[in-house]
């Protein structure tokens, strides 16, 4: 957890509040547990997170994994070695190393919407 409040806006020069991703790298300072989990929801898993860890708060967060990836964008700065990439543990791994954490799928009921139709407006 961090003590800086990162909810508000910056003071200038205190070092501020931010997350990055990279190829296989996910850094945050100050993030909010809620966002990062929605984060893990949207981006890194792309599968639903029920969380039970009942973590709150704003946390420094750095997390590398081997993303399994065959060739790194050549629009990356400073990208991390084919080599390096297959050295790191696989996603699920590097969050139970990393950071204590484990991801582990499960069934629960989630929350959908159903469209049943859809037609185009009538003129008025």
């Amino acid at each position: 957890p961090v003590a800086r409040d990162c909810s508000a806006a910056p003071a200038k020069g205190s070092g501020g509040c931010s997350h990055s991703f990279g190829v296989g790298r996910y850094r945050a300072s100050g993030q909010d547990w809620e966002a990062f989990v929605g984060i893990l929801e949207v981006s890194l898993t792309g599968r639903p997170i029920v969380d039970k860890t009942g973590l709150s708060g704003q946390f420094d967060i750095t997390v590398e994994w081997n993303p399994d990836v065959r060739r790194v964008p050549e629009s990356i700065i400073n990208p991390p070695t084919l080599s390096e990439l297959e050295a790191r543990p696989v996603l699920f791994t590097a969050f139970r190393e990393q950071l204590g954490l484990r991801l582990e799928p499960d069934t629960a009921p989630v929350e959908v919407l159903v469209i049943d139709s859809v037609e185009r407006p009538t003129p008025d």
